[in-house]
């Protein structure tokens, strides 16, 4: 696939490592302060993958907005693909979910005109995912396998793979989501995206507590404490309630800690 064809000047890790939204903005101001279009475009895009996976939809529709317009006057098609991708993400954890697949199209659409398979793969995942939002999972595991087939590279992969996960496990096939999440978890511990790392597992404690395996379960529940993952019923916030099954408020990981905890330590003491 074709390469993108300039960098963002911060990466994915710095952004995560700057934390508070000041700190974010401030280093790319020099890049909205340039002169061309094009630089302050992708500025505004990594604002929005910042914000994507910290569950903060009104600031990723705003800078979203912010990146589109600008992007659109340019011929920086690789960059607009991926700023369609993320705002089909933040669409869909709305319930947006016909806009989000709009997006998605689009990305794919773009990926096809410049021959860039990392933008056809990160659309067969975004898709995937919002077809297992939606209740489709079926629909949504064939997609993420679509993606993992053609991704061209180690975090591209990592993303197909938890969100594959995510797909089994609305699925109801537990162990086959567990065995696609841990191998995300793991590549995603080597580039220390927090957020996103925090949200495959709680995805992967959901998925151990349907096998039955309550200290197993209460293990991974503890490890989500310290973790950058929002709240899974803010992440969640427009997905149907009878797909969130137990990742709702007080029954998901976190709701889950203190008790399966102390089952676990009743467990032991006998």
């Amino acid at each position: 696939g074709v390469a993108p064809p300039t960098r963002v000047s911060l990466t994915v890790a710095e952004a995560e490592a700057l934390g508070r939204d000041a700190d974010l903005i401030q280093a790319v101001v020099p890049e909205m302060q340039a002169g061309d279009i094009a630089t302050q475009g992708r500025a505004w895009y990594v604002l929005v993958l910042a914000n994507v996976w910290r569950g903060r939809p009104r600031e990723v529709a705003i800078q979203g907005s912010a990146a589109l317009t600008l992007l659109e006057r340019t011929s920086e098609r690789y960059w607009l693909g991926m700023t369609h991708c993320m705002l089909g993400l933040n669409d869909a954890l709305g319930g947006a979910f016909e806009s989000a697949l709009a997006h998605e199209v689009r990305t794919s659409e773009i990926g096809e005109v410049i021959g860039s398979t990392r933008l056809l793969s990160y659309s067969d995942w975004a898709t995937g995912t919002i077809r297992a939002f939606m209740g489709d999972a079926e629909l949504g595991i064939a997609a993420c396998r679509r993606s993992l087939e053609r991704s061209p590279d180690p975090f591209n992969t990592a993303t197909a793979l938890g969100f594959l996960g995510y797909a089994h496990l609305q699925a109801g096939q537990s162990r086959e989501a567990i065995r696609h999440l841990e191998q995300a978890i793991e590549l995603f511990a080597r580039f220390r995206y927090r957020h996103v790392q925090g949200l495959f597992t709680a995805y992967l404690s959901e998925a151990v507590y349907r096998t039955g395996d309550l200290a197993a379960a209460a293990r991974r529940d503890e490890a989500l404490h310290g973790t950058a993952v929002p709240p899974l019923q803010t992440l969640h916030r427009g997905v149907p309630r009878s797909r969130r099954r137990g990742l709702r408020r007080g029954r998901g990981p976190q709701g889950r800690v203190r008790r399966l905890s102390g089952l676990r330590r009743r467990q032991e003491a006998v």
